[in-house]
């Protein structure tokens, strides 16, 4: 086995086990969110405007801080942004008002876009660096069961210590945050980085965000998938919301059940995941493959939105899960195989810039629906929606 070899291996495992660990680090929370707020006396708009803060943060901050990683390298932004995640956790934890939240979900904000597609474009251009030219497909799909595995751990200690102490679990992610920092910080290289300094010396941040952002909207494959990334992320809002709201109060499951809950999501997240490779062979066309994946998601969203017996709406909601873990590996595949190294992560911000805003109009928009109609209502909403939204892509997908 070469160097090259070696070191390829080396930031596979690395790769891998970063996306674990950050994953479990923030992961304490996510079963238990919109209950503790409810327990905090935030009412169904007032979650979703909370949580639209936080996407209206990211796509503001998005770009610049992509530009920062493309610049000044993608350690210092991962570092930094688990550095802030911790803060607005520990600020989540202090916090029983609507503003107090507000400011913890704008601290996670800027976390969260310092880290967003910093991870992605260091193993990316590391392994590049290295000759590496096996499948990313593969990588992504194998990350992405790894991100699954860390969230379900995280998740079901969360919703257990969650039955003591709704506020706990903030305190917990803090820490593990602030743990999983100090990691990064010993653990990651950047040898392509080095290698390309001189280069990134020469580039301002806001002229790798100029061009980044030219170029997301003038290759029109990239295009393509952002903004039909930001379509079902849109849809997709209603059901991230209110899932753990509906089972303790309409099916009266307890805090602690939402862990296990939970643990079906990443599973079958996992299981779209690994299906992921076959999926894509069936199409010549990536576009149409990426775009297919959702009529899975789609048959699951309004299955669960009947809120029929729990059994078939658990069905219903694990089903949708499955096409959302199908889309994520051949969505990342996609976008990564037609970026540029030297502008990759600002480029990946800059998707996940437009994806959120579409987050943020589908929050407040199934937030209104949710308070004046019903839960339900939102749910089916989104569902046709996102029905509509098949047909209309597949009518406009580009020629590879």
């Amino acid at each position: 086995m070469t160097r090259e070899e070696k070191m390829a291996r080396k930031i596979l495992a690395l790769y891998i086990t970063i996306s674990f660990l950050f994953n479990f680090s923030h992961s304490f929370v996510f079963a238990i969110y919109t209950v503790f707020l409810k327990e905090r006396g935030m009412d169904l708009m007032q979650i979703n405007l909370i949580n639209a803060f936080f996407m209206f943060a990211i796509f503001i901050f998005e770009i610049p801080t992509g530009s920062f990683a493309d610049r000044y390298g993608r350690k210092a932004s991962i570092v930094l942004g688990s550095v802030f995640y911790g803060g607005g956790m520990l600020a989540y934890y202090f916090s029983d008002s609507f503003w107090g939240f507000v400011i913890a979900e704008l601290t996670l904000a800027f976390g969260a876009t310092m880290y967003s597609g910093a991870t992605e474009a260091w193993a990316v251009d590391s392994l590049k660096f290295y000759s590496y030219d096996g499948c990313l497909l593969e990588i992504f799909k194998r990350e992405s069961q790894f991100k699954q595995l860390g969230i379900v751990i995280g998740a079901l200690i969360g919703s257990y210590v969650a039955n003591y102490d709704l506020a706990l679990p903030w305190l917990m992610a803090f820490a593990a945050n602030i743990a999983f920092a100090l990691f990064c910080q010993a653990t990651i290289r950047e040898d392509y980085f080095k290698h390309n300094r001189s280069l990134a010396k020469n580039a301002s941040m806001a002229l790798i965000a100029k061009d980044s952002f030219h170029f997301g909207v003038k290759e029109k494959r990239v295009f393509f998938a952002i903004l039909f990334t930001s379509a079902i992320f849109m849809c997709f809002q209603p059901l991230n919301m209110y899932w753990n709201i509906v089972l303790t109060e309409s099916y009266g499951l307890s805090v602690g059940s939402l862990g296990w809950m939970f643990m079906g999501v990443s599973a079958f997240i996992v299981i779209g995941s690994q299906f992921s490779t076959a999926f894509a062979k069936k199409f010549k066309n990536e576009s149409e493959a990426l775009v297919l994946s959702q009529v899975v998601t789609t048959a699951g969203i309004l299955v669960a939105a009947l809120m029929a017996e729990l059994p078939i709406f658990v069905a219903g909601f694990l089903f949708h899960e499955l096409g959302r873990g199908l889309f994520g590996p051949l969505k990342q595949s996609y976008i990564n195989h037609r970026i540029p190294s030297e502008k990759r992560a600002t480029i990946l911000s800059f998707d996940s810039m437009i994806n959120k805003g579409a987050a943020l109009v589908g929050l407040v928009v199934s937030g209104y629906v949710a308070k004046i109609f019903s839960i339900s209502v939102s749910w089916i909403g989104a569902g046709l929606a996102l029905a509509a939204f098949i047909p209309l892509f597949l009518s406009f997908k580009p020629k590879e």
